[in-house]
């Protein structure tokens, strides 16, 4: 429910033209679950607070009976039902998912997901902490973006952009080799590619990004750790400056040659990371303009 908590309580809030899709899907077979995890309860307390915060045109609730495999019926309700941003708990009524998070709901929504071509309308956030008063309501969040020269990356930090706040942190974190030099051609142009949104940021004159001025972000190039994999030196790093959102490109690509949908890297970090992470989709095409007009659409499930 941290998920659901979050999205209601910050996100609509911040948003007033966003609208929420909050789909449960149920089996009455499970006639074993406690009175709070069953759906009528759920249904009773989503919609209460649902009513206590936002207006009735600007949510719908979506109660589904299981017929199929869950991560499907989510696909299949997502892409009837476009969203901007796909949020999903973490950690269910078991507990942990770490060990298995390969065969949980979280990873099938990615991989059919993307035949679905779901990623390629949506963002999947994934709120691993489980209690809400840790997350950055009421205070500047902080959001770290794992770079590179990839369209993914690029999407990655428009996401972070689109759900800051006035007052947060964006830090933006490429990891360089042993090998690599910090002033090598390959930063040079990663620098050369961003630069210009800071420039449009820092002057606050862009008639794109003017809504977005009042962000601090920061480019860090930190070299990778002996001993550590980069994803090891990426959740470091979020450690230090306790980040409350990590965010990650996936490479749709790597699906159509029979891969999965993210890279090893990629997976890596968000395995290793113990905060919100966002797996973003590649397979659309980026917006030249960035409307300060923004309508996000989110769909919250409970997983």
């Amino acid at each position: 429910m941290a998920s659901f908590d979050y999205v209601v309580r910050d996100l609509l809030l911040h948003e007033r033209s966003s609208f929420l899709d909050v789909l449960h899907i149920y089996d009455d077979k499970k006639d074993y679950l406690p009175p709070e995890y069953r759906k009528e309860h759920l249904r009773a307390v989503v919609y209460a607070k649902l009513l206590g915060w936002v207006t009735l045109d600007r949510f719908v609730l979506n109660w589904k009976e299981k017929v199929a495999q869950v991560s499907q019926m989510i696909c299949d309700h997502f892409v009837a039902n476009p969203a901007t941003f796909v949020c999903m708990g973490f950690r269910g009524r078991k507990g942990k998912k770490d060990v298995r998070i390969l065969t949980s709901n979280i990873y099938e929504v990615l991989r059919v997901g993307r035949k679905l071509t779901l990623l390629g309308m949506c963002s999947l956030v994934i709120f691993k902490e489980p209690n809400v008063c840790s997350l950055p309501m009421g205070r500047p969040a902080k959001f770290l973006v794992s770079m590179s020269l990839n369209k993914a990356a690029s999407k990655a930090f428009l996401d972070a952009l689109r759900l800051s706040k006035p007052g947060d942190e964006i830090h933006l974190i490429y990891v360089t080799f042993f090998t690599e030099d910090q002033d090598s051609d390959h930063v040079k142009i990663l620098r050369d590619r961003y630069s210009h949104f800071f420039e449009g940021l820092g002057d606050g004159d862009h008639h794109v990004l003017q809504k977005f001025f009042d962000r601090h972000i920061e480019f860090h190039i930190v070299p990778q750790h002996k001993g550590e994999l980069i994803p090891q030196t990426v959740a470091g790093f979020a450690e230090s400056i306790e980040a409350d959102f990590v965010v990650v490109g996936t490479n749709a690509l790597r699906v159509d040659r029979g891969k999965e949908p993210l890279g090893s890297a990629s997976l890596q970090i968000c395995m290793e990371a113990h905060c919100t992470w966002f797996a973003n989709a590649s397979s659309c095409t980026l917006p030249t303009t960035f409307s300060s007009g923004l309508e996000p659409r989110v769909n919250g499930t409970r997983c």
